[in-house]
């Protein structure tokens, strides 16, 4: 009884390393995983946004904030091209509202 469980298992062994060898010959290159590193894509670069201080801020872009959100206070002002991103708390509620700098709201 041992000699043939031994045989069997040998035999299993056997199979499965024909098999995975098998395989591995038998399968296509793209489903194969790549060992080479992806390159990242050549993108434009978003122009940096920069911190706005208060006194530096728009008349038009304070005046829509304040229209807006008449009992917000502005915690935070920054610039990327000529759109102002203003953090605004509003009681218990904190939001980002991004205003041109000709004082339209973006949705």
């Amino acid at each position: 009884m041992k000699q043939l469980s031994r045989t069997l298992t040998l035999a299993t062994v056997a199979l499965t390393l024909a098999l995975g060898t098998a395989f591995a010959q038998t399968t296509p290159a793209a489903a194969k995983p790549s060992t080479q590193a992806a390159k990242p894509a050549t993108t434009a670069k978003a122009p940096a946004s920069t911190v706005v201080a208060m006194k530096d801020v728009p008349a038009a872009v304070n005046d829509a904030i304040k229209a807006a959100y008449p009992k917000g206070t502005i915690s935070k002002v920054t610039k990327t091209g000529d759109v102002y991103s203003v953090a605004v708390k509003d009681g218990k509620s904190a939001k980002t509202v991004k205003v041109s700098a000709d004082g339209k709201i973006q949705k």
